[in-house]
């Protein structure tokens, strides 16, 4: 039975993933959930540091779970949920990293949905992100029930078939690659990439 590190105790996360798992191998594993550090802002406001976010929670519970199960960690987890700007308008994603116990690391982001103005604005003024869309919204608990996509598409996409498409889609790239590069060595790359351009951007405001 595979053990699975989830660097969350949020139950749609865990379920997310259990049903991801499911989906790309079969239903032989165990899921655990760990509170972890994400080490960048509690609301991202980048791709960037969004991606970033879901990187270190996956690497960060499966150090942890690895440490203290009983049974080997087989595959470390990582969700982290951020904002990103195209244009004027603000885009909420989800970033989803999976890593093997064989150094393999996948990662995929969510369909992107669009804040509305209102909400962004508050966000940006400091408030979180759930508690603004209660806000504009006149609900109470967003963030734990359906969250923004459900509203968004009147609950034709749950919150929890959002997170299993970014999860399906990073397990699947984990195992295709057609240009025979290991997906550890692309990501690597493209991890190197985007600490390249977010020094760049860090140079020209410099």
């Amino acid at each position: 039975m595979r053990m699975i590190a989830v660097g969350s105790e949020n139950p749609a996360k865990l379920m997310a993933s259990a049903q991801a798992f499911t989906e790309a191998y079969d239903p032989h594993h165990h899921v655990i959930g760990k509170t972890v550090p994400s080490d960048v802002p509690d609301m991202p406001m980048t791709m960037e540091d969004t991606l970033r976010g879901s990187v270190n929670r996956a690497r960060a519970v499966f150090d942890v779970v690895e440490r203290t199960a009983l049974a080997p960690v087989d595959f470390g987890v990582g969700l982290e949920g951020g904002m990103t700007r195209t244009g004027d308008d603000w885009y909420c994603v989800e970033w989803a990293t999976v890593i093997a116990r064989d150094g393999k690391i996948s990662s995929a982001p969510t369909p992107g949905v669009r804040v509305p103005p209102a909400v962004a604005e508050n966000v940006l003024g400091g408030m979180e992100l759930g508690g603004a869309v209660d806000l504009a919204f006149g609900r109470n608990g967003c963030r734990r029930a359906g969250g923004l996509v459900e509203i968004v598409t009147g609950g034709r996409i749950t919150r929890l078939a959002w997170y299993v498409t970014a999860l399906v889609t990073a397990l699947g790239s984990m195992h295709c690659d057609p240009d025979g590069a290991s997906p550890a060595s692309r990501a690597r790359r493209f991890n190197t990439q985007l600490v390249r351009s977010v020094a760049s951007k860090g140079e020209d405001h410099g």
